[in-house]
């Protein structure tokens, strides 16, 4: 198996781009809520859908997008027999540390956009090298065989840093990378000095009692299992369908 390290560049064919522009145009927006007056307890308002149908239609630009996504290095190499896709944008310090960012589901990569170039500065009090890879099966980096598990990911990840150069290095990780991160961060622990987590889905202990903020994130949670999780519960979206199977599949994992 090669383990040589291949450039990459974000470029989506025209004619592909103005198949989804016309797929988009082609959407028929409701004329009014289902529910008048619900605001969005059903789902989404129809006012909320047409801004959205008007920003894709008339100002939403790929070519500006696919721009900002190749301002970064991006690579490819195989691992196993996955192919995967990463952004290896190195800073100018020599204080530098590797870090690698894991996003999450139904994420991608571009998720730290916003990011990369403040943590990669030089002049930042700590600066990193960034390594943001695409999940197998996310945007370019091909699909996992069957039986995969998230284990199996942490393993191969590991294996992209050491391939990089990195012996050390520090994970973030967001949503479904979460238990990639865990798993680097239990297994790999020689490599893996540092886990940040940005999304713990774990249970406070027993009788805790709630700060201030606590108890807020707490009632938007339950807000979002009461009123936008269940499909039957917003029949104006879908997006509840897509979430029961996000957590069932987190549930077999």
């Amino acid at each position: 198996m090669s383990e040589e390290i291949k450039p990459f560049k974000v470029d989506i064919p025209e004619d592909e781009v103005e198949r989804y522009y016309r797929k988009v145009k082609d959407t028929r927006v409701p004329t009014k809520d289902i529910v008048p007056g619900a605001g969005s307890d059903y789902g989404f308002t129809t006012e909320w859908a047409t801004d959205l149908y008007h920003f894709w239609t008339d100002k939403y630009d790929w070519q500006d997008e696919q721009k900002h996504m190749n301002q970064w290095p991006h690579y490819t190499t195989e691992i196993e027999g996955i192919n995967i896709h990463f952004i290896h944008q190195r800073s100018e310090a020599a204080s530098a540390y590797p870090l690698l960012m894991v996003h999450g589901w139904p994420g991608s990569f571009y998720e730290f956009s916003r990011v990369i170039n403040a943590l990669s500065d030089a002049k930042s009090p700590q600066p990193f090298h960034c390594v943001v890879p695409s999940l197998p099966g996310f945007c370019w980096s091909s699909g996992p065989p069957r039986g995969w598990k998230l284990q199996d990911t942490a393993r191969i990840f590991h294996t992209l840093m050491h391939r990089l150069g990195y012996k050390e290095f520090a994970v973030q990780t967001d949503d479904w990378g979460h238990w990639v991160g865990r798993e680097l961060g239990a297994q790999c622990s020689h490599s893996c000095k540092a886990v940040h987590f940005n999304f713990a889905p774990a249970p406070l202990p027993e009788g805790a009692e709630l700060m201030e903020r606590e108890a807020a994130v707490q009632a938007r949670v339950d807000d979002w299992l009461e009123n936008h999780l269940i499909v039957n519960m917003t029949p104006n979206s879908i997006c509840g369908a897509f979430y029961i199977i996000y957590f069932h599949i987190r549930g077999i994992e």
